[in-house]
């Protein structure tokens, strides 16, 4: 996982703010008037609210589908969250086990100055030096 973070507690008032304007457009929805009466253009009327009425239904349908997908990606955010925090316990915890079972390791001494007379001769023989050319 990267550095990406989530403030979850912006996510779920997104999800507050959506669910009460999908209840606020139902309200609209529901209080508008069957009919009004606006003499010879009831009809129209008539139909603009009609409309407004499908509308704000509608609306409020999104705004509910939309708060359901905020809030499922906000679960799905949470789950990958506790995955990776699972993995990163688990690695930490496999470390500190490799680390405890390990041979303690050894600090290097700081260089001798007498160091020198107590490493072993090389043994292994140097080349013969080469054969001098006869002398005429």
């Amino acid at each position: 996982m990267g550095d990406i973070r989530v403030d979850e507690d912006q996510l779920s008032s997104i999800v507050r703010h959506l669910r009460a304007g999908s209840s606020s457009l139902d309200d609209v929805a529901e209080k508008l008037p069957e009919a009004v009466n606006a003499g010879f253009s009831s009809d129209v009327a008539n139909a603009a609210l009609a409309r407004v009425g499908q509308i704000a239904i509608a609306l409020a349908q999104q705004g509910q589908a939309m708060a359901s997908n905020v809030n499922t990606a906000e679960g799905q955010y949470q789950a990958a969250e506790d995955e990776h925090r699972h993995k990163v316990e688990t690695t930490d915890e496999v470390d500190k086990r490799r680390r405890a079972e390990a041979p303690p390791q050894l600090e290097e001494a700081p260089p001798d100055e007498q160091d020198y007379k107590n490493r072993p001769k090389p043994t292994t023989e140097t080349a013969p030096a080469p054969t001098p050319p006869p002398k005429p």
